[in-house]
């Protein structure tokens, strides 16, 4: 199904409740008497988040009927704006895992719902991974990252430009 065509959760949880269980699809295997054998399985594992809401009463009505619409249509993905994989909020592919609601507790008028969700990662591909680029070459340049970066530049838009021409 296209991102374009999920609904949009309009319900952003409290970013203090987060807690996530990122997959990361690095199968591990103990050798005695050495290290670890490491070898990469799967990528875009999804990431395991527990999340809560604090809700007045008319947005507890609102979020629930989003939860019902989402078991009547068996559990379909939908977009979610969640701060994971970097410092900004970005909108995530999840769906709610089935049986994880709690009941909600009331305190002072508001609800709070706590739920866990699947989250797809945004950066499955290291092509989309601008930060994992970064730290790529800083740890491959060291304090010369500025410098290659300014080489790769000066490469790629003066150049190769007579090239593509």
């Amino acid at each position: 199904m296209n991102d374009e065509c999920l609904l949009r959760f309009p319900f952003s949880p409290l970013q203090a409740s987060l807690a996530a269980k990122f997959g990361s699809g690095v199968i591990s295997t103990s050798v005695p008497g050495g290290p670890s054998l490491m070898r990469l399985d799967t990528t875009g594992n999804v990431h395991t988040v527990s999340a809560s809401w604090n809700l007045r009463p008319s947005d507890y009505d609102m979020f629930m009927g989003y939860v019902r619409n989402w078991e009547r249509s068996g559990g379909d993905p939908f977009l979610i704006s969640l701060r994971l994989e970097g410092s900004e909020s970005q909108e995530y592919r999840a769906t709610f895992i089935p049986g994880s609601f709690s009941r909600p507790t009331r305190s002072a008028g508001v609800f709070t719902v706590e739920a866990q969700l699947e989250v797809l990662p945004n950066f499955v591909s290291p092509c989309n991974d601008e930060w994992a680029a970064r730290a790529l070459m800083e740890a491959v340049f060291g304090d010369d990252a500025c410098e290659a970066i300014d080489i790769l530049d000066k490469v790629v838009n003066e150049d190769l430009v007579y090239v593509r021409e």
